[in-house]
């Protein structure tokens, strides 16, 4: 089936994972063409120019799937892909790469019935968190925004463009450290996870927000803190996160937590 025909068969949830799976090719085929040792400087600049801005009209056809404004922006999308290729012999060979890997992506993933997500607020401190709606608030946080998405990537898109931040990249490619974590009781594990910090990203007032989760503690919740450059974001990052583990052994004595 050619992919024209393929997206034409596509449900809107399935059109907006489409694009996702997009996003994530063309991160991995930037990283590709900068290391490309073959390309000059120049040849390089103008390839991930046409894909920057392949990016921008990812997201725009990602906001009309959202708002249902149009019934052909994927259409539209392939379209502009083959365009943006067009103006680059690199570009478009990875165009090319990033539509089939996406469309391989899309036959082994099973799309799920919107899931509701909230965003909430800290009442006490600097910083934001996205979790699913049926997970229990922080006696410390009260829901700010209430929404629907697809996916995690899609729902951090929504939090992102709620909260004023950077187009949201999706994270798994970009953590920056991790540690393992284990949770004990009277010498017996009980729970082994990990601490997770993603890459810092610049907002649109010029603060940076770093993401991080603990796993073992706050399942699926990822937080956000800010700072006024990538360095004080990771720093506030670890900050937060012994504060969260001195509540955890607070609120539960009986535990045992290793790092």
């Amino acid at each position: 089936m050619k992919l024209q025909e393929e997206i034409k068969s596509y449900s809107p949830a399935q059109q907006m994972a489409f694009c996702e799976n997009i996003l994530f090719q063309t991160t991995v085929a930037v990283r590709g063409i900068w290391d490309d040792e073959v390309a000059t400087s120049d040849q390089k600049v103008e390839a991930m120019n046409w894909l920057n801005e392949f990016v921008h009209r990812i997201h725009n056809t990602i906001d009309n799937l959202r708002r249902n404004e149009s019934n052909n922006h994927m259409h539209d999308l392939l379209a502009d892909a083959k365009l943006y290729g067009s103006y680059s012999q690199i570009a478009s060979g990875n165009v090319a790469w990033i539509l089939k890997s996406a469309s391989e992506k899309m036959q082994n993933q099973n799309i799920n019935s919107p899931k509701k997500y909230k965003i909430a607020k800290s009442t006490i401190e600097n910083s934001t968190s996205l979790t699913t709606y049926d997970e229990a608030l922080a006696p410390t946080e009260e829901i700010i925004f209430v929404f629907e998405a697809e996916s995690y990537n899609i729902a951090m898109a929504i939090y992102n463009q709620f909260l004023g931040f950077e187009q949201y990249v999706p994270m798994s490619e970009t953590i920056v450290c991790q540690r393992d974590l284990v949770i004990s009781k009277n010498g017996q594990k009980l729970k082994d996870d990990i601490i997770v910090i993603w890459q810092p990203q610049k907002l649109s007032d010029g603060e940076w927000k770093c993401d991080y989760q603990i796993r073992g503690i706050h399942e699926g919740r990822v937080y956000g803190i800010c700072g006024v450059d990538s360095y004080q974001a990771v720093q506030e990052a670890f900050k937060m996160i012994d504060v969260h583990l001195e509540n955890f052994r607070r609120d539960h004595p009986e535990l045992e937590i290793s790092l």
